[in-house]
């Protein structure tokens, strides 16, 4: 299956390691700042989930547009950014020993991203050149290959630079020039030796479409391209019905959500409880905690009943707002009861319902805004459904053969007084 996904299992293998680790570390973050509240600051945890999220998608990418697009992407630039990540954070969140007294992290990374640059250049020329009937020129590659990691990796040291001073006020500007100059001595470096190596060995380098499985095997087979040729017949024997098992995913994933209800009704019974004690404010609380769970055991219940049916419609979208709503205000109430009441305070359960408010926030604003306006009204799928045709009924078979023998009757008369004038004319 891995090979049918990645085009070879290999590149599939370093890929699910390389993923895992860092959802490992982001899982560790997370603990550490919950058993360290609040002592431990909240910025470096948003800082490691920014970066996470952009590395999963930096390593994803080549996999998506290789498997949607059908273009291959040479193993080598999705293993090199897999091990260069994987690197990375290692370096960042794990204390390893430094074997040697210089960082080449940095140099690894110009490696890289150079290396990326100049397959994606690389490929374009060729493409051009193979179209015109023209000689590819290497030179003219190599040099946009510097200039444009010049350019990147000096926009990049720039953003790095100023996020570190918003984050801590003591920062050293010589180890960031240090730092980009080894980005810019490892992307100079490939350079040289990608040149070299693309005057023998180019369809390392080349990115190609193999929308056409066939003519591509039989040209990796001409340019003995083993590579090529495993991609090619794995990924394109892909029968895989991916919309399925999307399909089956949400179906599940909706269903869990109507067994989430009970737990969400034991946590609103106990919360219900506690906050029985405020008089007033309990009063409040009880009220928009019931309601909400009300509403949101509604949306879900009939959220997967639409689902199975494969149908969205406004009513829905209403259920969604008006659940959004009655969850942020309950959450806010209960903020307000945790500052002003001392026993009931916990910082954790008060984190925790701050993330949870901006949550629903994003989700009210989603259903406002977003996707679900353009769901279709209820009274507009009744009179798109289709007509079905009834079966005639007796009746109207009879009255519809009583007017066929009608209809002839009156024919045959007509013909036989036609008949009848026409030789009494000629009688006379």
């Amino acid at each position: 299956m891995l090979e049918k996904i990645f085009g070879k299992k290999s590149t599939g293998i370093i890929y699910i390691i390389c993923a895992a680790f860092l959802l490992l570390l982001l899982a560790g973050g997370i603990l550490v700042f919950v058993f360290s509240y609040p002592n431990a600051p909240l910025a470096p945890l948003i800082m490691q989930t920014v970066l996470t999220v952009l590395a999963l998608a930096l390593i994803s990418a080549p996999i998506l547009i290789q498997k949607r697009f059908f273009l291959y992407i040479p193993p080598t630039v999705e293993v090199s950014l897999c091990i260069y990540i994987f690197i990375v954070f290692a370096k960042t969140h794990l204390k390893l020993p430094q074997t040697f007294s210089i960082d080449l992290t940095p140099a690894i990374g110009g490696f890289v991203i150079a290396m990326t640059i100049f397959t994606i250049l690389y490929s374009l020329a060729d493409y051009q050149t193979d179209k015109k009937q023209k000689k590819l020129s290497l030179k003219l590659v190599t040099l946009l290959t510097i200039a444009a990691s010049f350019l990147i990796l000096l926009i990049l040291a720039v953003a790095f630079y100023l996020i570190s001073t918003l984050l801590s006020r003591e920062n050293n500007i010589h180890t960031f020039l240090a730092q980009a100059a080894y980005y810019q001595g490892g992307s100079i470096l490939f350079c040289l030796t990608g040149s070299f190596a693309a005057r023998s060995h180019g369809d390392r380098f080349r990115i190609r479409s193999f929308k056409n499985p066939d003519s591509a095997k039989q040209f990796a087979l001409q340019t003995e391209n083993k590579s090529l040729y495993t991609v090619v017949e794995n990924v394109s024997n892909d029968t895989t019905d991916y919309k399925k098992a999307l399909i089956l995913a949400k179906t599940q994933f909706f269903l869990a959500r109507i067994f989430y209800i009970a737990i969400y009704g034991a946590y609103v019974v106990h919360t219900c409880i506690v906050f029985s004690r405020l008089e007033n404010w309990g009063i409040a609380l009880i009220f928009f905690l019931v309601s909400s769970f009300i509403l949101t055991a509604s949306v879900y219940i009939y959220e997967y009943a639409l689902f199975r049916k494969n149908i969205r419609n406004q009513r829905l979208r209403k259920l969604k707002i008006a659940k959004s709503i009655a969850r942020i205000y309950a959450l806010a109430l209960i903020l307000a009861a945790m500052f002003y009441s001392s026993y009931s305070y916990k910082p954790i359960s008060a984190a925790l319902s701050e993330g949870m408010i901006l949550f629903n926030m994003c989700l009210f604003f989603y259903n406002m805004f977003g996707k679900p306006k353009h769901y279709p009204s209820g009274s507009s799928q009744k009179n798109s459904s289709p007509v079905i045709e009834q079966p005639p009924q007796e009746s109207d078979i009879l009255s519809a053969s009583s007017f066929n023998y009608l209809t002839e009757n009156t024919v045959d008369n007509k013909d036989s007084s036609i008949e009848k004038s026409s030789s009494n004319s000629d009688d006379d």
